[in-house]
């Protein structure tokens, strides 16, 4: 028997038979542990400030991270995210409901986002530890 009639017998025997509801928890629950070597970054602060402009009135939203190799603070302002760290980011990811995109800082330390909005999860890897945020809506 080779893989495929293997996976169609399977299929076959669980066609119209509900999965026991202690076993579906089993599942969700071993879904939860994809990401076991993920650490979450601790929310310290989350500060919202009027700036003023010439013209009109903006806010910018700070965001700042405990991870495992220091702080991480997220400057948001508009579609600019400005990023200061304590520790070298080797990587950075946004995550949203239904993407995932790799950010590149520029010289300056800002990333340009036009689609960041409503749920969003950072994922930053400093120092060969990857840490996640909690999601967060901007």
């Amino acid at each position: 028997m080779d893989d495929d009639q293997l996976l169609t017998l399977i299929a076959d025997s669980l066609v119209g038979t509900p999965a026991p509801n202690d076993v579906v928890e089993g599942a969700y629950a071993a879904f939860g542990w994809r990401n076991l070597d993920t650490q979450l970054a601790r929310l310290i602060e989350d500060e919202q400030l009027e700036v003023a402009g010439f013209s009109t009135v903006t806010f910018a939203r700070t965001l700042t991270y405990e991870i495992a190799t220091g702080t991480v603070a997220l400057s948001i302002d508009g579609d600019i995210v400005a990023v200061d760290s304590e520790a070298p980011i080797d990587r950075m990811a946004l995550h949203q409901p239904n993407s995932v995109a790799e950010l590149r800082l520029d010289d300056t330390g800002r990333i340009l986002l036009t689609e960041m909005s409503g749920p969003v999860c950072l994922e930053i890897r400093s120092g060969g530890v990857t840490t996640r945020t909690p999601w967060v809506t901007v």
